[in-house]
């Protein structure tokens, strides 16, 4: 879904995936949902540098190593499965009024703290300067654009605080269900019908693509 901004600014954007994910999970058949930035296996993400808090003295301006980022919505790691190896992931009371909060892949952890816990340590997001984020959890690796290449060191970002109007929803379904999509495309059509219908398709579709058969 790409939101348009002229009537999706402010707190807007957040507020509409909420009631779009609030209403999906009660679609009968779904199981889980959230929403991220990147449409997994359809293409590529973001990217940006980090650079701890302690070491933004001796880093230069630009930040001290480049990691890919996601935008994405509470139940999200659940959504898809996503092992939780230390903290916390994100929840309903990381909103935009509370303290910036990320969630990173374990590589990732690994390269800026090796052999110590990350939760609780603050880096900085893009340069060197300005606010500073604080680490809450960290998730297993995961590939999100193409099965063959290597895990990326990764950011997990809340939507609530980088709240990008184009998201790709992501819904979990009970086994067995077929007929989804057109009940997805009614929940959207209903909460504001001027948004063209979504285009609905199987994870799996887009991995066979992408594989080449």
């Amino acid at each position: 879904l790409d939101l348009p901004a002229r009537r999706y600014a402010g707190d807007r954007t957040t507020a509409f995936y909420a009631e779009l994910l609030n209403r999906i999970r009660g679609v009968p058949g779904v199981v889980a949902a959230a929403a991220t930035s990147t449409n997994p296996f359809r293409e590529f993400g973001f990217g940006n540098t980090v650079t701890p808090e302690e070491q933004a003295a001796n880093a230069p301006p630009s930040g001290l190593v480049q990691a890919g980022w996601r935008s994405v919505t509470p139940g999200f790691f659940e959504t898809l499965r996503i092992p939780l190896l230390d903290g916390r992931v994100f929840n309903a009371f990381d909103r935009k009024d509370s303290e910036p909060v990320i969630v990173i892949s374990r590589s990732l952890a690994a390269r800026l703290w090796p052999g110590q816990p990350a939760v609780g340590r603050r880096i900085y997001w893009g340069g060197t300067t300005g606010r500073t984020w604080t680490v809450v959890g960290v998730v297993r690796d995961v590939r999100d654009v193409q099965l063959d290449l290597d895990t990326s060191l990764m950011v997990f970002l809340p939507h609530a605080h980088v709240d990008l109007q184009a998201m790709t929803v992501i819904v979990r379904t009970a086994a067995g269900v077929t007929s989804i999509a057109p009940s997805l495309r009614d929940v959207v059509h209903r909460i504001d019908p001027s948004l063209p219908a979504p285009t609905v398709e199987r994870v799996h579709a887009a991995l066979v693509e992408t594989a080449g058969g």
